[in-house]
């Protein structure tokens, strides 16, 4: 008994030191706060938010932007514009912020329609402008909560590679 209370007490002693490790990247925020690269890291992070990141993508395969989908992605765009974390949320029909949609007319409107669809499918790209890793993380929990027009495939460097299959809001 008194070998294992001893081993058992080296062994806390030894773990003691890493019990408040949080491994990670390497980044700006390894840096003292007063060095000119972590300050201007900060700056642009509060500036542009989510720009340094990947937007997440949320692919829909087999539909289309035609008028009857459209409705039905702009209002999926809106839900997750609105969703805390999110920055922008960009697809075939408009750019998003804060649940409301920038107009696009002419050929602004026609560039969106033709980067974010194909005969394959429509895909939405999702901005968070969560810095923190576990905050995104909650990002892309909430987004994939959302129902979806369609089934969906998510991309990026945070959710991964994920198929979800949700139903329309229609059927």
């Amino acid at each position: 008994m008194l070998v294992l209370v001893s081993v058992s007490a080296v062994l806390i002693l030894l773990v003691l030191p890493f019990a408040g490790v949080r491994f990670g990247l390497l980044d700006h925020r390894t840096l003292p706060a007063d060095h000119p690269v972590a300050e201007t890291a900060e700056q642009l992070a509060a500036d542009f938010p989510g720009a340094a990141e990947d937007p997440i993508t949320v692919v829909i395969p087999e539909r289309d932007a035609t008028p009857v989908g459209e409705s039905e992605l702009g209002e999926y765009a809106a839900r997750l514009s609105a969703l805390p974390g999110v920055a922008v949320v960009e697809t075939a029909t408009g750019r998003y912020v804060d649940g409301q949609t920038t107009p696009t007319t002419g050929p602004q409107a026609e560039g969106l329609k033709a980067r974010y669809t194909s005969a394959a499918g429509v895909w939405v790209a999702v901005t968070a402008s969560a810095a923190d890793p576990a905050d995104a993380r909650s990002v892309v929990r909430d987004l994939r909560d959302q129902p979806a027009p369609g089934r969906c495939w998510w991309a990026g460097r945070r959710p991964r590679w994920s198929m979800r299959p949700t139903r329309s809001p229609t059927g």
